[in-house]
């Protein structure tokens, strides 16, 4: 019992095991070549944050440097969760265009709800200061990344790092309480990988929150379909991988089909939807030439409202699936 406790006390000073988990699948994919370009931008600030963690994983930046350990690395993911490091830089590498396409429409404003220890929005506002960006995460995970970029000097004035617990406290809250929103301007939401790990009434509290703290906005996230009787469906995922999950706390509580997400937003008063499925992201990366193969289950999307008079949001981003 006392080790269990001590177990349990140290896994609430550290960032989640999802958040860790995908960050080392963003550092293994970052030295394949399909992704080598593409995101070598990533990969020392990701080492930044795994380092920072206690125990053996603050090891794993240095053994990656490795060709034999990463060799060892893909065939392990090719038997537990096979193609997992591929679906999350890809997903991420969709995200970040969207999010990009929508700086240059005008958006100055960015807000990543669970971050985990992505690094989006440290890459956007260290390479663009007109534009304004906050994370929002468990204390936990806040306090690891300010304390990884602050030891390198290297967190920017324009990047707000905010603890907080969505099951506590409602976005709205969050950031309207102390970190300066500018409520008037077009503000992006960012919510990669997180919905699908909250209840139904929580997604829709967040999505209200967000029409509460802009009246103008766009959420670009991903959501997990469901199969023929309405459970969820992890798609291409292992046996072992869903009790790996079940294993750590991390299991789904919400999903919806690509075909009903429209109707579910528009019913939050989100009007205009995209879907993107993982063909049609492959096929506009580029990256089914390659013969890359990714898990399905998992999909993207684009979703604007409008409730004040403006040019943002009304445009469609291109390629969306309707």
């Amino acid at each position: 019992m006392i080790s269990e406790s001590n177990n349990s006390m140290q896994s609430k000073k550290r960032p989640s095991a999802t958040a860790q988990s995908v960050a080392k699948s963003v550092l293994l994919a970052s030295f394949r070549t399909p992704f080598r370009e593409r995101m070598a931008g990533w990969r020392s600030p990701t080492e930044w944050f795994l380092e920072s963690l206690p125990g053996s994983g603050s090891r794993l930046p240095k053994l990656l440097r490795r060709p034999l350990y990463r060799t060892l690395a893909t065939g392990v993911e090719s038997w537990l969760a096979p193609g997992l490091s591929s679906h999350i830089a890809v997903r991420k590498l969709w995200i970040e265009r969207l999010v990009r396409q929508c700086i240059k429409q005008g958006c100055r404003q960015i807000v990543v709800v669970g971050a985990g220890l992505d690094t989006l929005a440290f890459r956007i506002s260290s390479a663009i200061p007109s534009v304004q960006c906050w994370e929002i995460d468990r204390d936990e995970t806040q306090r690891f990344k300010r304390a990884a970029l602050e030891r390198r000097n290297r967190l920017p004035t324009n990047l707000q790092l905010i603890p907080g617990d969505l099951n506590r406290c409602s976005l709205n809250r969050l950031l309207q309480r102390q970190f300066m929103l500018r409520c008037q301007e077009p503000t992006v939401y960012v919510t990669e990988g997180l919905l699908m790990y909250l209840d139904q009434s929580r997604v829709e509290e967040l999505l209200r929150s967000m029409r509460i703290c802009s009246p103008r906005g766009r959420i670009i996230g991903t959501a997990v379909t469901t199969d023929e009787s309405a459970e969820i469906s992890l798609g291409g995922g292992s046996a072992f991988n869903r009790l790996l999950y079940r294993a750590v706390g991390e299991s789904f509580r919400w999903g919806l089909s690509p075909h009903e997400l429209p109707r579910f937003l528009s019913a939050q008063k989100i009007p205009e939807t995209q879907i993107f499925d993982p063909d049609d992201i492959l096929r506009r990366l580029e990256l089914a030439e390659a013969g890359m193969r990714i898990p399905r289950g998992e999909y993207c999307f684009s979703a604007s409202w409008n409730e004040e008079p403006s040019d943002f949001g009304e445009a469609p981003l291109k390629g969306g699936l309707q």
